[in-house]
């Protein structure tokens, strides 16, 4: 997870989230403002005040998991015992920070596991033959890297296949296929399995 340094800043900051406006007084460690980015992870900013007429710029912010019940921006206070609890609204004293949580992380971030990529989207549509066959239209044929510009592609015909289970005439089907091998049906501009996580039988050609 990468994260982006704060600017510098000039004046005094003092940055409290999730406390009613009130800068809590009765904290024995660091204090930290928790937000949820878009992809459901969390990011600790720590919370400092800088000295008037200094140059001030807080370290980038550490990874942490997301407090139990978390629904937006809440403050993490550190304990004597170096362990970390949410500070509740209006909460003016380590005293009220009773839920537990785990304190944020320093250090190298994470590697980020990117999930399975599909190798081959078919497109199913009605065949031309029976009810039971369709055609699966190659939709990766003549695709290219974003920003290259698209070199000009003659498609391949469709291949007779079976119709899928669940298939219906009046909705558009794509299976994907994964690098095991393996099929699932692949939601429109979805490429791997963070969006397509519903398994489903492979094209099954039918020769002619």
């Amino acid at each position: 997870m990468a994260f982006r340094r704060r600017t510098v800043f000039a004046a005094p900051l003092i940055v409290i989230a999730g406390c009613g406006g009130k800068e809590p007084s009765s904290f024995p460690g660091q204090r930290w403002s928790v937000f949820k980015d878009p992809d459901g992870t969390c990011r600790a900013d720590l919370v400092i005040q800088c000295p008037k007429d200094v140059a001030c710029n807080p370290p980038a912010p550490a990874e942490i998991e997301c407090p139990a019940g978390m629904t937006t921006a809440v403050s993490v206070a550190q304990k004597a015992d170096k362990t970390c609890a949410v500070i509740p609204a209006d909460c003016t004293s380590i005293d009220c920070a009773k839920q537990a949580t785990p304190c944020p992380t320093y250090g190298p971030p994470k590697p980020r596991i990117e999930p399975p990529k599909v190798v081959a989207i078919w497109s199913i549509r009605s065949g031309r033959g029976s009810a039971a066959s369709c055609e699966a239209y190659d939709e990766l044929a003549c695709s290219v890297p974003p920003g290259q510009p698209a070199p000009p592609c003659n498609p391949p015909p469709p291949m007779a296949v079976r119709c899928p289970t669940g298939f219906k005439t009046d909705q558009p089907m794509r299976i994907g296929q994964l690098p095991n091998g393996s099929c699932v049906i692949t939601p429109a501009d979805c490429r791997d399995t963070s969006c397509a996580k519903v398994t489903i039988a492979c094209p099954e050609p039918i020769n002619p």
